[in-house]
């Protein structure tokens, strides 16, 4: 019987290193000295420079979701609630409530803007809470506003559900351009925009958006995604390139090469890389699974990295320069929020090490540890961690400030995961709403009127501002 008893060692000797060995992505090229600034000063490409502000989504063109505002404490209190209107528009599947909202000093007033189910975009003083103008574009307004100084204006770009991209003079609302993606026709159906993102290419400012548009008619029956690329300015086109028939997620972007980049994704699951100045390709990387989050650029031990969460229960990590998979990571059920990410020592003594932040729909928000994919901390919510985390300080100390669907926000410990803080909002608007059909508008921490600030657009309608060094309620009826 020696012959059978060879094979049986053979097939052991075979199978043995291929299951006990994991596979690892070969180390890319580190980024050299001058494309590390970005991210240790991610508005550098922004088009909104204010120390304090959040001007779009993700607070800056790298999605860093990084504020760098210290809230000098965790006793923080209820400054003032705006809430458009009473009256309640019928739920519809993609809708939201609000917006993210963006925060920037404009002509010496703190303005809080943000889109509204109601289809208009409010202009809110962020030290009386009133509103001081509002725009109507005809269809709700979802996508994240974004601000940006251009031409010695300072002016806010809106992108509504009616197929257009708007530039809305930042102090007063009046409109400066539109630009419309598609034609109105009978036939037009559904429409879904991203956040836009602003960035500095040279002297010109450039606005960059995923547009996707449908049409029933039965010549056509198109449904086409695109990235949108045009002057700040004027609303004029620099570029379009269509990248598939489904949704595409927001823009992010960053300098590599000497060249700027945009990294956007698309719900079915590609990643693409394209030059800003054309539309070029520089990489397409696969997921192979689902995706509502948007790319979050990070830096790791010298290196470019893509975060981005995915509806398979992922949390991915993608070399900047190639694309290719570097890690990831499992929740246990979906991710749709889009990671933020900050850099700090783990001891004193320590070397700064980048830990990466999402909530996910197992009601769970993850921290890991970017290099060596450490699980720094989990801490569980009451419902949905829906919404995209941001970040601040706390006396010097990283802060997470997130939101669920138990109608509470939170403040964690960004080391240890501890609650600092919470406070509950108000249910749902509506009676109901689909599971995973909307983005939901995320919080963001700023300097308004010069007090560090905590903003929450929460779902049952109102906005709510917090603020630091206040005293009484701490939440709404509190």
């Amino acid at each position: 019987m020696p012959q059978p008893s060879f094979l049986i060692c053979s097939l052991l000797i075979i199978l043995i290193p291929v299951g006990g060995c994991r596979k690892e992505a070969p180390r890319g090229k580190p980024l050299t000295d001058s494309e590390r600034v970005q991210f240790n000063d991610p508005l550098e490409l922004s088009c909104w420079q204010e120390p304090g502000g959040w001007p779009q989504f993700g607070h800056d063109p790298l999605h860093t979701g990084r504020s760098d505002v210290d809230l000098g404490t965790a006793d923080l209190g209820l400054a003032w609630t705006f809430r458009p209107s009473e009256h309640v528009w019928t739920y519809r599947p993609g809708f939201s409530v609000w917006s993210s909202p963006v925060v920037g000093t404009v002509q010496g007033r703190s303005l809080v803007i943000a889109g509204y189910h109601d289809r208009n975009v409010y202009a809110i003083d962020g030290v009386t809470g009133k509103q001081v103008w509002a725009f109507r574009p005809g269809k709700p307004v979802f996508a994240t506003p974004a601000l940006g100084r251009v031409q010695g204006r300072d002016l806010v770009f809106v992108a509504s559900l009616n197929r257009s991209i708007y530039g809305l003079d930042a102090a007063t609302g009046e409109l400066r351009w539109q630009f419309e993606t598609v034609p109105w026709s009978f036939t037009q159906s559904s429409t879904f925009m991203s956040s836009p993102t602003i960035v500095r290419d040279g002297d010109t400012a450039v606005l960059v958006i995923g547009v996707w548009n449908s049409d029933r008619a039965a010549d056509l029956n198109v449904r086409s995604a695109e990235v949108i690329v045009l002057d700040a300015a004027d609303g004029s086109l620099r570029w379009r390139r269509p990248l598939g028939s489904v949704p595409l997620t927001s823009p992010a972007v960053a300098r590599l090469d000497g060249e700027l980049t945009v990294f956007i994704a698309t719900h079915h699951g590609m990643v693409h890389a394209l030059g800003l100045a054309d539309g070029s390709k520089r990489w397409a990387s696969v997921l192979n699974e689902e995706t509502r989050s948007s790319p979050s650029l990070g830096l790791v031990d010298g290196m470019g990295c893509a975060f981005i969460g995915s509806r398979l229960n992922s949390l991915f990590a993608l070399d900047l320069r190639t694309g290719v998979r570097r890690w990831r990571e499992d929740t246990r059920y979906w991710i749709d929020s889009t990671p933020a990410w900050f850099s700090a020592r783990a001891e004193i003594a320590g070397e700064p090490e980048t830990t990466v932040v999402v909530g996910s729909y197992d009601r769970n928000v993850y921290a890991w540890t970017a290099t060596d994919r450490r699980l720094r901390w989990k801490v569980p919510t009451g419902n949905f961690a829906y919404a995209s985390t941001a970040l601040a300080r706390l006396n010097g100390r990283p802060v997470v400030l997130a939101m669920s669907w138990d109608q509470n926000s939170y403040l964690f410990d960004g080391m240890t995961g501890e609650t600092l803080w919470q406070v509950e909002c108000g249910p749902l608007l509506w009676s109901h709403a689909y599971m995973g059909d909307s983005l939901w508008a995320s919080p963001v921490v700023a300097r308004v009127g010069g007090r560090p600030t905590i903003l929450i657009a929460a779902y049952d309608g109102i906005l709510y501002a917090y603020q630091a060094g206040l005293t009484g309620a701490s939440r709404p009826g509190g």
